[in-house]
């Protein structure tokens, strides 16, 4: 940052600014109509009229009522700046720096390639200003002059003395006094001797800058004077003429007064239309901003119920797969506990046969064995059936299972 406000309009008005703070510092010294160091409702008003129009008066109370103050400081500015970039609030009074700066009417007289813009160029017209008798050093009260003006406090010989010592000691032994390349050193690079990034620009404002705009001001002065005396020369000289012209003068000031009016009656007109497009832009903007967000929870629940039906048809698969897998091991079992009985059982019967043919020779003993085949046939059919249903009954168990987990993954 510059400093006071007017080293700052001043500084700003011949180089311009680059970085966002000096832009918003360069907007802020612009607005600060009273020097007072802060911006008044009325000059927030003129801020707003100048970057982005409509009810400047009514946005320009929302803001002092959100910093709860009467008035806006630099850094609070900057804080807008900095917090329209994310709140939508803020955004409507505040649009962007670089857009805001660029309506301020600086129009910087050196570009960053001219011959004033760069230190070395800046402390050769500063030391030659200030070297008086041309030797080369700033000594006496060449120097006392110049720490004077680029340093704080009041130096006096003594303190000149001790603090060119000081800035010698950042680059070595040097003599009593300051010559140019020490002076290109500290605008060079201020930090190493420890001095503020922008004593070259307030030193030029001090020494260069200040004293021509005094004289500037003294020689406007000079001309008011001068203008006065004739103007009462010719009253006296004659008296109906400048009656006459004073008449022309104030019948012109009239007319101007009228048109300015009715241009700024215009523009008010377009200003006003400006705003209800820009209420128009906003509302639809709001109603489609709604629109996407509840879209975005529809497709977020949709998702999110797809999920749920998706965990449940995983449930439900690995139920049906552990049904399976269970009635196929019942059934394995059951299958093998059958078979083993009915061979037992075959067996025995076979055992029986082979007794009874062994010790029965007639036709009933040749009966009785026709009639156990006979009964061993049937043993076999009805293992068979048994073996059906049984593998009946558990497709019907594993049917009814994989319903009921099917059920239970489309309920929501």
């Amino acid at each position: 940052m510059i400093g006071s406000g007017i080293t700052a309009l001043n500084y700003y008005t011949m180089y311009g600014a680059s970085t966002n703070a000096q832009k918003v510092e360069a907007i802020f010294v612009q607005m600060d109509k009273d020097k007072d160091g802060k911006l008044n409702l009325t000059e927030l008003s003129d801020l707003l009229k100048d970057t982005v129009g409509g009810d400047v008066e009514t946005s320009a109370q929302e803001i002092l009522k959100k910093l709860r103050a009467s008035d806006v400081t630099l850094p609070q500015l900057g804080q807008l700046y900095a917090s329209a970039a994310t709140d939508e609030s803020a955004r409507t009074w505040l649009r962007s720096v670089d857009g805001d700066y660029a309506k301020m009417p600086y129009s910087p007289k050196f570009s960053t390639t001219g011959s004033h813009r760069d230190a070395a160029s800046m402390s050769e017209a500063i030391f030659a200003t200030c070297d008086k008798d041309g030797d080369g050093y700033l000594q006496g009260e060449e120097l006392l002059v110049f720490l004077q003006a680029c340093e704080k406090g009041s130096p006096n010989a003594d303190s000149a003395t001790r603090r060119i010592q000081e800035l010698h000691s950042a680059i070595g032994p040097g003599v009593t006094g300051l010559e140019i390349s020490l002076l290109k050193s500290m605008f060079a690079d201020p930090k190493r001797f420890k001095l503020p990034s922008r004593y070259h620009a307030t030193t030029f404002d001090n020494l260069a800058v200040a004293p021509a705009q005094k004289n500037l001001e003294r020689l406007q002065k000079m001309m008011a004077e001068a203008k006065q005396a004739l103007t009462e020369a010719d009253d006296v000289a004659n008296p109906a003429e400048s009656e006459a012209k004073r008449k022309e003068e104030a019948r012109d000031e009239a007319t101007q007064i009228f048109e300015k009016a009715d241009a700024e009656a215009k523009r008010q007109v377009e200003l006003a239309d400006n705003s209800v497009q820009e209420c128009i832009v906003r509302i639809y903007g709001a109603l489609a901003e709604k629109a996407r967000q509840e879209m975005e929870a529809a497709q977020a629940k949709a998702a999110s119920c797809r999920a749920v039906a998706n965990a449940a048809n995983d449930t439900a698969e690995t139920e049906r797969k552990a049904g399976e897998a269970k009635a196929a091991s019942c059934k394995n079992k059951a299958w093998d506990a059958s078979v083993n009985w009915l061979d037992m059982k075959i067996k025995k019967i076979e055992e029986e046969k082979a007794s009874l043919e062994a010790t029965l020779k007639s036709d009933n003993k040749k009966n009785a064995a026709t009639e156990i085949q006979r009964e061993i046939r049937g043993m076999q059919a009805r293992r068979q059936v048994k073996q059906i249903k049984v593998e009946n009954k558990a497709a019907t168990q594993i049917q009814a299972r994989f319903r009921g987990a099917r059920a239970r993954s489309v309920d929501p």
